[in-house]
């Protein structure tokens, strides 16, 4: 065996006499305290019940407008040829629309203007005067298509490229608000170019 252990000294060099590893502290003289147990994973929680049905909320139902009755304002858009084609857009004092077109590929339609358009339109109607002023130098450019607004059934006034007239200010803005209004209605509508 003496040999073995000069072989180990020549192998390994002095670490293999080196002093031997320290021995572990002595137990306690106290009982041992039980460590935590290791954390377990929770159970998943049971399925929520799913809420309650909601009440079936009464859903407003479409405002029906007749296009029919007394006329509130009617805009004529109109180009000169052969034949002369007129696309024509009405709103009824009860807020209903209708739109008609000489064209046979576009349908009439109709539906309820929003009150967004409708409530700033009748307050600009009742304060516009309908006073024109004519230039005395104009323009002589001419366009195939014009434009002819009449309110509650009267011709009031008709757009023509280089008329040389021009409205009030209150008259202008009750246009501007007409031609906004029938815009918006008239949107899915092709257009008279």
């Amino acid at each position: 065996m003496w040999k073995l252990a000069l072989l180990t000294l020549l192998a390994c060099g002095p670490a293999a006499v080196a002093d031997p590893p320290p021995s572990s502290p002595p137990p306690p003289s106290s009982p041992p305290v039980a460590a935590d147990p290791p954390p377990v994973a929770a159970e998943p929680a049971p399925p929520a019940a799913e809420p309650p049905a909601p009440e079936p909320a009464s859903q407003p139902q479409p405002q029906s407008c007749p296009a029919k009755g007394p006329i509130l304002a009617q805009v004529d858009r109109i180009k000169a040829g052969t034949p002369v084609q007129k696309q024509t857009t009405i709103i009824y004092e009860n807020g209903a629309w209708g739109s008609t077109d000489t064209r046979p590929d576009v349908k009439p339609d109709s539906g309820c203007v929003p009150d967004a358009d409708l409530s700033p339109l009748r307050d600009l109607l009742k304060k516009a005067t309908w006073k024109v002023t004519t230039a005395k130098i104009h323009c002589m450019a001419v366009s195939a298509i014009h434009t002819e607004y009449k309110v509650k059934d009267k011709l009031v006034w008709t757009a023509r490229l280089c008329s040389g007239q021009s409205l009030d200010k209150d008259s202008e803005a009750a246009i501007k608000q007409l031609d906004t209004t029938v815009e918006d209605v008239t949107a899915k509508q092709p257009k008279l170019n």
